[in-house]
């Protein structure tokens, strides 16, 4: 990879970007776990081959036995269609250690190099650390695309924005909603939040038959305390923005 080309773009979790773990995200709450997305943005006509070589590199890692699932995923929306987010998830920080030592001892690198490199303009490298204990993400859930919100925490809102995010988690996990939906929170750069929610199809995406304020409403007892709860919600945040990725799993 040429580092002089790395550059850092706002990829939006997938949860995520994420990928379709093998293990649930609430099994463990005693460690953090964490997620990571490598970003490329192919030259100037170059998509297609950069997406061909990203392929050609797929089987070449499948003969290594690789322990660590990655998932492609690209954006449907914006002027950046040719991104390609490259995402794993669901191991800790010593993991990370291990994957070096791994990658060290072949030559995914060079395949990497050989294949990809030469069609990539820029390259984004990413670490997140997801919330399992708010999350609602298992190895059962099924979905071809993400929708992800990105919250800017302002500065001193993070512990009560926490709070709130607990109120709001904890009755979307309850019986009255449905959806699956995971936290991650960036590792680098600035206070970044992330939401992502899995959907099988573009219906999927129309608004649920029962709107959130108002299953809030019936898991707190109040509409008043749901729209107090609402309300304050909205002023931890100092931008929000809206992102679907889609997933492609043709690129592996």
């Amino acid at each position: 990879m040429n580092n002089k080309r790395f550059i850092r773009i706002a990829i939006p979790v997938l949860m995520s970007l994420t990928l379709l773990s093998t293990v649930s995200v609430a099994d463990d709450h005693t460690k953090e776990v964490l997620s990571e997305t490598w970003s490329m943005t192919p030259k100037a006509g170059m998509a297609g081959k950069m997406q061909d070589g990203m392929r050609k590199h797929g089987e070449f890692r499948d003969t290594l036995k690789e322990t660590r699932e990655w998932r492609m995923y690209t954006p449907v929306l914006g002027n950046s269609l040719d991104t390609v987010a490259v995402r794993s998830f669901g191991f800790g920080w010593e993991d990370l250690d291990k994957f070096r030592e791994w990658r060290a001892k072949n030559d995914s690198q060079k395949n990497f190099n050989e294949n990809i490199d030469p069609h990539v303009d820029s390259y984004g490298h990413y670490l997140a650390i997801i919330d399992t204990k708010n999350s609602n993400w298992g190895p059962e859930v099924e979905y071809n695309f993400v929708g992800v919100t990105s919250y800017m925490v302002k500065i001193g809102h993070r512990q009560m924005m926490e709070a709130d995010k607990k109120i709001l988690s904890d009755a979307a996990k309850s019986k009255d909603w449905a959806m699956n939906f995971m936290w991650e929170d960036s590792v680098g750069g600035h206070d970044l939040m992330q939401l992502a929610v899995p959907y099988k199809n573009w219906a999927d995406m129309a608004p649920p038959e029962t709107a959130f304020a108002k299953m809030l409403a019936k898991h707190l007892g109040s509409e008043a305390k749901a729209k107090e709860v609402l309300e304050r919600w909205s002023t931890h945040f100092s931008s929000i923005s809206y992102d679907i990725w889609a997933l492609r799993d043709d690129l592996k």
